[in-house]
C-alpha cells in the first residue's frame, strides 16, 4: 500500500448557579462480566481448536499460531479482570484499550493469513514462521507492558474513578471554550487551506513542493495535526458535559464534519477514523456507557471508503497532486464513479473493503517482515539518536537545519519491496526489536506501560474538563502503534508539553484531583 510521507507531528457541570449541580459519572464505563466472558471464551475456543488439530496429528503452524493466541487472549483477560475495581476500569481505560488493540491487530486479524494465503505477505514465499515468532515476541512484550501498568499503579497509589459532582461554571467560562474551540479550529481550517493550494496537503500534495517547505511544512502541519485534535475534542467535551447547549451542540457538528471532509480529502484513511475514535471515547466516559454506536460507524465508515480511497489515490498519483478544492471535488467524483465500475455491486463493494480493512488492520506480518529482514535491518536506521529526543521536537528546521528526518516507514518500505514514495508501518514493537533486539523490546513496552498507567491515572478521582481534555488528546497520540520508536516517544513529548500549554490557557492552572463532594467546594477558573 502506497502511502505519501507525513511528517510525524510531533504523529462540573452547572448551566447557571442557580440549577441543581449534575451527578453525571465521568468515570470510564465499566469492563462488564460480558466483555471479560468474550475475550474468555474466544481464547479459550482458540486454545482447545488448536489442542484439538494437534492431537490429531496434525501440528501445523495454524494450530500453533491459534494456541499462542489463545495463550495471549486469556493473558489478556487475567490482566483487565486485574484491572477492574469496584467495576469502573472501562475499555477506554488506557491500558485496557491497548491490551484489547494489541491482542486484535497483532493477534486476532492476522488468523486471516492463515485462512486465505492470499492474505500473506509475498515476501514470506508462503512461510509462516515469521508470524509465529512474531507472535511469541508480542507475548513477551505485553508482559513487559503488563509490568509497567502494575509498577506505576502500586506506587502512585491508583485512583479509583469517581462520580464527577457538577462545579459551578457561568455561562462566560462554559462560552471561553466554546470560543477557544472555534477560534483554534477557525486557524487549522485556514492552515489546511493553504497546505492544499501549495500542494503540500498529506497525500495530495507533491514530492517537489513536500522537500522544497520541509521546514516550514513541519511547524504548519504540527498546528494542523494538534490544533485539529484539540479543537474537535472541546467541542465534544461541551457537546456532551452540556447536551441542551444549542451553540455547543452546533459547533460540535461542524468541527467533526469539518475533519472527516479533510480526512477524506487526504487520501489517509486514518484522518477520517481518528474524529470518530475521538468522540467514541469522549461521549464514553461523559456518559458513562460504552457509545459502540461511534466504534460501529467508525468501523462500517472505514469498510465503505477503502476501495474509494484506494482509487482516489491512484488518480492523485496519476494526476501529480491537487491544489484546489474544486480538484479534490472533480477527483472524488472521479474515483467515486470509477470505483462503482469497477467493483460487483454493493456486495462486491463491501468485500473488498472488508478484505482491505482486515489486511491495513494486521500489524503482525508487519512484525514479521522485520524478522524476514534479519541483519539487514540495520539499513532502516537513521541520523537520528536518542539524546537527542528531549529537543528534537522543540527545534524548528529552519534553525537546525540538519535536522534528522525521520521517515523510516519509507526505508522499511524500499527494504520490504515497495518504492521510496510509499511508507509502510514497522510498527513500534517491530522498530524496537529490529534496533535492539529482546531487550529493547521489552524495556519499550515496559516504559509504554509506564505512561499508559499514569495518563489513566489522571483522571481518576473527579477529572474536570481540563484533565478529560489532555488524556483523550494524548490518547488518541498513543494508541496507534504504527511508528517508529523515535518518532512515537518524541511526538508523545511534543504532543505533552504543547496540550499542557494549552489546557493552562484555556482552562487555567491545575485543580487538585478531587473526590466526591468535596470537590464542590473548589471553584473553577475560566478565561
Amino acid at each position: 500500500m502506497k502511502l505519501k510521507p507525513r511528517l510525524f507531528p510531533f504523529t462540573e457541570t452547572m448551566a447557571r448557579p442557580s440549577l441543581r449541580i449534575a451527578a453525571a459519572r465521568m468515570a470510564d464505563p465499566p469492563v462488564t462480566l460480558a466483555h471479560l466472558l468474550l475475550l474468555v471464551y474466544t481464547s479459550i475456543g482458540a486454545v482447545v481448536w488448536g489442542g484439538t488439530l494437534i492431537l490429531d496429528a496434525r501440528g501445523g503452524e495454524f494450530e500453533q499460531y491459534l494456541l499462542l493466541l489463545g495463550f495471549l487472549g486469556l493473558s489478556s483477560a487475567v490482566f483487565i479482570f486485574t484491572r477492574v475495581q469496584d467495576n469502573q476500569v472501562g475499555i477506554f481505560y488506557l491500558p485496557v484499550f491497548l491490551t484489547i488493540i494489541i491482542f486484535v491487530r497483532f493477534g486476532l486479524v492476522p488468523v486471516e493469513c492463515f485462512l486465505d494465503a492470499r492474505d500473506l505477505d509475498p515476501e514470506f514465499a508462503g512461510r509462516y514462521d515469521f508470524l509465529l515468532r512474531a507472535l511469541e515476541y508480542i507475548i513477551i512484550g505485553m508482559f513487559a507492558f503488563w509490568a509497567g501498568c502494575v509498577v506505576t499503579s502500586r506506587a502512585g497509589g491508583a485512583r479509583e474513578p469517581q462520580p464527577v459532582v457538577g462545579l459551578p461554571q457561568t455561562d462566560e467560562g462554559k462560552c471561553s471554550v466554546l470560543v477557544w474551540s472555534g477560534a483554534m479550529y477557525s486557524i487549522v481550517f485556514a492552515i489546511q487551506v493553504y497546505l492544499l493550494h501549495a500542494h503540500l496537503y498529506s497525500y495530495v500534495g507533491t514530492w517537489q513542493a513536500y522537500y522544497a517547505h520541509l521546514a516550514s511544512l513541519q511547524v504548519l502541519q504540527t498546528v494542523s495535526t494538534l490544533g485539529g485534535a484539540a479543537a474537535l475534542i472541546l467541542a465534544a467535551i461541551e457537546r456532551y458535559l452540556h447536551p441542551n447547549d444549542l451553540l455547543g451542540r452546533w459547533l460540535f457538528r461542524l468541527i467533526l464534519a469539518a475533519e472527516c471532509a479533510w480526512g477524506l480529502a487526504s487520501g489517509m484513511k486514518e484522518g477520517l477514523l481518528g474524529p470518530f475514535m475521538l468522540v467514541a471515547m469522549i461521549s464514553s466516559l461523559i456518559q458513562r456507557k460504552f457509545n459502540k454506536g461511534w466504534i460501529a460507524a467508525a468501523l462500517i465508515m472505514l469498510v465503505i471508503v477503502y476501495p474509494f480511497t484506494n482509487r482516489y489515490r491512484r488518480i492523485v498519483l496519476k494526476e501529480g497532486g491537487l491544489g484546489s478544492v474544486s480538484e479534490v471535488s472533480s477527483t472524488a467524483l472521479k474515483a467515486l464513479s470509477e470505483t462503482q465500475r469497477n467493483q460487483a455491486g454493493m456486495q462486491g463493494w463491501l468485500e473488498s473493503g472488508w478484505r482491505l480493512t482486515v489486511s491495513r488492520m494486521d500489524m503482525l506480518s508487519n512484525f514479521g517482515l522485520v524478522l524476514w529482514l534479519g541483519p539487514r535491518t540495520a539499513a532502516l536506521e537513521g541520523s537520528e539518536r536518542w539524546w537527542m529526543a528531549p529537543y528534537y521536537p522543540f527545534i524548528p528546521r529552519f534553525i537546525w537545519h540538519s535536522k534528522p528526518i525521520l521517515n523510516k516507514g519509507s526505508r522499511f518500505s524500499v527494504a520490504t519491496g515497495s518504492t521510496p514514495t510509499s511508507s509502510r508501518a514497522i510498527t513500534y514493537p517491530g522498530d524496537l526489536y529490529a534496533t535492539y533486539g529482546l531487550p529493547g523490546l521489552l524495556v519499550g513496552m515496559f516504559l509504554l506501560g509506564i505512561m499508559s498507567q499514569w495518563l489513566a491515572g489522571t483522571i481518576g478521582g473527579a477529572p474536570d474538563g481540563r484533565r478529560l481534555f489532555i488524556y483523550a488528546a494524548m490518547f488518541s497520540s498513543i494508541w496507534p502503534l504504527e511508528t517508529d520508536a523515535f518518532s512515537y516517544w518524541t511526538g508523545l513529548i511534543k504532543s505533552f508539553v504543547i496540550l499542557h500549554v494549552a489546557a493552562f490557557m484555556i482552562y487555567g492552572p491545575r485543580l487538585p484531583i478531587l473526590t466526591g463532594p468535596s470537590a464542590l467546594k473548589k471553584p473553577t477558573r475560566h478565561l
